[in-house]
């Protein structure tokens, strides 16, 4: 594991050395190396879906018991999978689209960097690796964010998300002291996790919780901290594609997953990730419906359904978790394929926007096949694999016995009609109706730029059919990893009519008839200072007051503010002391001064 990790690095550090004239050799090293990752992963999947869990560990720091520590089980799998193949089709696909940028290096550079840390992140059983991933990722998305480093917008996008996703890492880093402190289990994730019955009555618990959830929540793109993936994409294309559908905002997800065991039973846990989640699922979902950039739609369809994951897992329980770990790789097949698809309509027609595109099922019939099919999916049409992710947090919700249930039910109800209306919108305006693009000239896109896309929505089709035989056995697993139990999950396509068949109907209808009043749910606007972006620049304006403020008053270079500071601080250090010394705290001060009267 360690190996594919440092492969994955020496092939960046490769990559940003090479001069421009050896990218094709480049690019070749870059596909076998990852295909011979990934089938490393696959070849681990028989013994991981019979119950196994492969470790390797190498001593790092001794003194501190820390170790560069890896485990392969079910979980892990499953998300490391999703990193190197999608990474794979978008390295694939970027070959093509990165062409005839002057700096496609240092972007290929970035992302493979990206991907190494990505992987380290799902593979790390000790909690300090997994902090130093996760911190690289933020980094390496910084880069990848600003990658166009001469538009202000991107230098702005890629700031934003560093210091939110940063901010959020220092919390995750206190968090996972606490862990360590309140388990006195060492810093070893399954070791840990084995001693979870020392949280319960300990008084840093719901600390570390809050702590945890907020880094988490961060790196997600949770509410209130979900203002950041929007602007993010400023990225290319490509970046958004790998970065904000199948990957680093699946960090957050793969963070709560792991840890789940760990607190499945403390109410907080699921209280905290369940209405976070629900907010934001809706949230999500709305904006997504008022925006008209495709890029802006996706990112918002991306927050509702990293919303979904969230409450899922909040709601807790064997569906629950069984649920959302297939709607995890519903959204990353056709969110995958959506985000491909409209860099290649960008790339063809310089536009992006729903009401300056029209006509592409005759100007790209094949990226139109591609879109078409992953919105299906996304709405929930059977027999895709969206259909199937539906039907089974539905039912999950259905059938669970947790007061907040119904809520959940309610708003996961009125997303999934929105998303319907959105596929509605886009498939109609986009690539049926003719309009201002019907006389212009424009090809379809290059090959390797239709591999990706069109083998995503083929994927979504195959595991839709046939669930059961081909994602059930991995699945299972994984949901098993994150319960601390034995595997329950079982999955078809058809369950028969029942109560969530017609639930699921009836989201289609109503998507539908939200289409027609569309424009008045575009009306609805959260006021100014509710908005994430709003806040934010608010933050920062008030650490430039306050930074003045200190460098006037303390760090004025005075030498003689100095020493006044130091020794007002030495004498309230010294009479804190003294008051906590249990003989002095015990001693009768009225008395002294009655005498002294």
């Amino acid at each position: 594991m360690l190996q594919s990790i440092l492969a994955i690095f020496s092939l960046s550090l490769f990559t940003a050395l090479c001069p421009k004239r050896f990218t094709g050799w480049v690019h070749a090293c870059q596909l076998v190396t990852i295909s011979v990752i990934f089938g490393y992963l696959c070849y681990h999947l028989e013994p991981i879906m019979r119950g196994s869990i492969i470790s390797s560990e190498i001593s790092w720091i001794d003194s501190l018991g820390i170790s560069l520590s890896f485990h392969l089980d079910g979980l892990s799998l499953f998300f490391a999978l999703l990193v190197v193949g999608m990474g794979l089709l978008v390295v694939l696909y970027s070959i093509k689209y990165m062409a005839h940028d002057t700096g496609k290096v240092r972007f290929f550079s970035f992302l493979l960097f990206f991907m190494g840390a990505m992987l380290g992140l799902v593979l790390s059983a000790n909690l300090i690796s997994l902090f130093v991933f996760w911190e690289l990722t933020s980094f390496s998305s910084f880069l990848l964010i600003g990658f166009k480093n001469k538009d202000a917008k991107s230098r702005r996008a890629a700031r934003q998300a560093l210091l939110v996703t940063a901010g959020g890492g220092l919390a995750l880093m206190s968090g996972f002291i606490l862990l360590a402190l309140i388990t006195d289990a060492g810093l070893s994730i399954p070791t840990i996790i084995s001693q979870s019955h020392k949280l319960n009555g300990s008084p840093l618990t719901s600390t570390a919780i809050i702590l945890i959830a907020i880094g988490a929540m961060t790196k997600s793109a949770q509410f209130p901290f979900h203002f950041w993936l929007p602007n993010a994409m400023a990225a290319p294309t490509p970046v958004s594609a790998y970065l904000h559908s199948a990957t680093m905002v699946k960090a957050g997800v793969y963070l709560i997953f792991r840890l789940n065991p760990l607190f499945t039973y403390i109410d907080l846990w699921g209280t905290i990730l369940g209405l976070v989640g629900a907010i934001t699922m809706t949230l999500g979902a709305l904006r997504a419906l008022q925006a008209d950039d495709l890029k802006k739609i996706l990112a918002y369809t991306t927050i509702s359904a990293l919303g979904i994951f969230f409450m899922m897992t909040g709601l807790g329980g064997e569906a629950a978790i069984n649920a959302v770990l297939v709607y995890v790789l519903t959204h990353a097949l056709y969110k995958g394929a959506l985000f491909l698809a409209v860099g290649s309509i960008d790339h063809q027609t310089g536009i992006r926007a729903i009401s300056g595109l029209s006509d592409l099922a005759r100007k790209m019939p094949y990226t139109a096949i591609a879109v078409a099919i992953a919105l299906a999916s996304m709405a929930g049409v059977i027999p895709l694999l969206g259909f199937v992710g539906k039907e089974s947090l539905y039912e999950a919700l259905y059938h669970s016995n947790d007061p907040f249930a119904m809520y959940y039910l309610g708003l996961l109800f009125l997303s999934g009609a929105f998303f319907t209306t959105i596929s509605i919108e886009i498939i109609y305006h986009t690539i049926i109706k003719k309009g201002p693009l019907h006389s212009e000239v424009i090809r379809e896109a290059n090959t390797t730029m239709l591999i990706a896309p069109l083998l995503l929505v083929a994927l979504s089709l195959i595991f839709g059919l046939a669930p059961g035989l081909t994602l059930e056995p991995l699945l299972s697993w994984s949901a098993a990893n994150s319960l601390n139990n034995s595997p329950t999950m079982k999955l078809k396509l058809w369950h028969g009519f029942n109560s969530v068949l017609a639930l699921s109907v009836l989201t289609l209808f109503a998507g539908a008839c939200f289409y027609f009043v569309r424009g008045k749910l575009r009306k609805f606007r959260l006021p100014v200072w509710f908005q994430g972006d709003y806040l934010y620049d608010q933050f920062l304006n008030a650490i430039k007051v306050v930074a003045k403020f200190l460098t006037r008053t303390i760090q004025n270079g005075y030498l003689r503010n100095y020493i006044t500071m130091v020794m007002v601080t030495f004498c309230l250090l010294a009479l804190a002391i003294i008051i906590d010394q249990p003989a002095l705290a015990q001693f009768d001060y009225t008395k002294l001064w009655h005498n002294a009267q």
